[in-house]
């Protein structure tokens, strides 16, 4: 498996209260400490198949002297850098232009923007103008990340913007029902037939959380999925790059996909919905809860065996 980058999770807290959020950060931790950042990327950096380091949150833009310390840690260590915000604290061009030129000195090379009907109850389009202003000016990447469910408009989330994206990536996805947005109504959620999405659909990218625990991808129920690959405190980049390499179901689901998985459900009389969000929410159904241990167990002396 060809992992070359990671998200690290640098806070978890944010003062946005969006209905669709698939955490609940409101009262969340602060942000890392700098002794422990600095330990993190150290570490992280003595791998050099890692080429690339994301920023998310909760809000990496919460505190922006906090975030521009960050990016003097990781300034000097050669990797693609990037970060993940809903524009919070952008709501003046001459503040975001002196920030972002910071950034984009120190290494910043893209930006992520959170950009949706959810998101507009909180931040202005002002605020992501001047982003894509900004970063248009700068030749700094951008990618607009849309989340729908199925009353969705994506044209009046597009308009109020669309003027300055002819140089951002567009990426539109289903709200996922987990976090804050599990009370959203179901029939509100975008589903599709279970045989549509039997393909892990994530990238090769690690997630790092704010206490260092290590997931395998970035999806946000990956929090809640019994497939952790250890702590960057306390375990070395090698150690969790061995552990991702002798997962025997990471293997299974990245090479095979959910096939064998669901075919063992099925023997064993698991439950899984015929519909849903994304593969992600798939593997949460099959492998999170403490209920699927004994499923979980068995299935690796299964696939041993078939191995």
């Amino acid at each position: 498996m060809n992992y070359n980058s990671c998200a690290i999770e640098v806070n978890k807290k944010c003062i946005l209260s969006c209905a669709h959020c698939c955490q609940d950060y409101k009262y969340g931790y602060e942000y890392i400490s700098f002794s422990y950042f600095k330990k993190m990327i150290d570490e992280i950096c003595k791998c050099d198949r890692i080429k690339a380091i994301c920023l998310t949150g909760g809000e990496p833009f919460s505190n922006t002297d906090i975030l521009i310390k960050y990016f003097e840690i990781l300034a000097n260590t050669g990797r693609y850098l990037t970060l993940v915000t809903s524009g919070l604290r952008a709501n003046n061009y001459e503040f975001t232009y002196s920030l972002l030129i910071k950034l984009n000195k120190l290494g910043l090379k893209m930006i992520t923007i959170s950009v949706d009907e959810f998101h507009y109850k909180f931040v202005k389009s002002q605020n992501l103008i001047n982003l894509l202003k900004v970063c248009n000016k700068l030749n700094i990447k951008s990618e607009v990340q849309i989340a729908i469910i199925n009353s969705s408009n994506l044209s009046e989330n597009i308009n109020p913007i669309k003027k300055y994206l002819a140089r951002s990536n567009i990426r539109v996805f289903p709200v996922y029902p987990i976090g804050r947005a599990s009370i959203i109504q179901k029939e509100e959620i975008i589903n599709y037939n279970l045989y549509d999405n039997l393909k892990c659909g994530k990238g090769y990218s690690f997630e790092i959380e704010y206490d260092g625990s290590v997931n395998p991808c970035c999806s946000p129920y990956a929090k809640y999925i019994d497939l952790h690959l250890g702590n960057i405190y306390h375990d070395s980049i090698f150690k969790i790059f061995k552990n991702l390499e002798n997962h025997l179901i990471l293997l299974y689901l990245r090479n095979k996909g959910f096939r064998p998985f669901i075919k063992i459900a099925e023997s064993k009389g698991i439950a899984y919905p015929d519909r849903v969000t994304s593969s992600c929410e798939l593997c949460y159904y099959l492998f999170s809860d403490n209920k699927y241990l004994d499923y979980i167990l068995s299935l690796n002396d299964y696939l041993t065996k078939e191995k």
